[in-house]
């Protein structure tokens, strides 16, 4: 992959090629999941960000945003369509966004959720990215990381895609940074490169836990057994 010209002080690359990647999710009003009473955590990728929204009339299904003081339409899905409606003109918004990513630039924004901006949010802050995945390839030379976001159980996701998040080599050398592990990567989403900069990779579990298999069950009854006295053993 060729990398761009780098933005000043710019760090090493970050993950999200979309060489399996499907199209983005027909979003539907399904019930929401209060990920903040979960244990798990889900297979994500997402871009927050304060702006003014601005509703295109003769452009429906569309809205306004503003990225890097340029404004930018984007496409409206979920419960944003709903939300909109309640929008003041040029109201200032906590927007969060779906997207994909192309050799490693991000594309195809979708504007999925809103909220009024609570008291003490700046409004001067770079966008930010979340995304939850799996790390299936590690470019230390370039400086980025390719993470497969899978779909989630009852979640609309049919087909997993892959993003590009860009970070530093030490990030990058990290123990936990391998193959096949999977991760939480945060930090800023650059609009005048398209890229997404990590300011923090954690090792983590993405997705639901994977049930016991038989020989993880019968390990714990003959573990259960060493562990009670012979005399206290039932047996049919």
């Amino acid at each position: 992959m060729t990398v761009p010209e780098a933005e000043p002080n710019l760090p090493a690359a970050e993950p999200n090629t979309e060489t399996t990647q499907g199209a983005l999710p027909v979003a539907s009003k399904k019930k929401k999941t209060n990920w903040k009473t979960q244990r798990d955590i889900p297979f994500h990728a997402t871009i927050t960000l304060l702006t003014p929204v601005r509703i295109h009339p003769e452009q429906p299904g569309q809205a306004q945003i503003m990225l890097a003081d340029e404004p930018q339409a984007v496409e409206v899905v979920g419960y944003a369509c709903d939300q909109l409606q309640d929008v003041s003109a040029d109201q200032m918004m906590v927007a969060r966004l779906w997207f994909r990513t192309s050799e490693g630039y991000v594309e195809q924004l979708q504007l999925t959720h809103l909220r009024p901006v609570k008291e003490g949010e700046g409004s001067t802050e770079r966008p930010t990215f979340s995304v939850g995945g799996r790390i299936q390839s590690i470019n230390t030379e370039e400086g980025y990381l390719v993470i497969s976001v899978e779909p989630n159980k009852d979640g609309l996701l049919q087909n997993p895609f892959v993003v590009e998040v860009w970070a530093t080599l030490e990030q990058l050398e990290k123990g936990y940074i391998k193959v096949g592990r999977t991760i939480l990567a945060s930090g800023q989403y650059r609009p005048g490169s398209a890229r997404l900069v990590a300011k923090r990779i954690i090792g983590i579990r993405i997705g639901e836990q994977p049930p016991k298999t038989v020989s993880d069950q019968a390990e714990n009854v003959a573990n259960d057994l060493v562990a009670e006295p012979e005399s206290e053993i039932q047996t049919e």
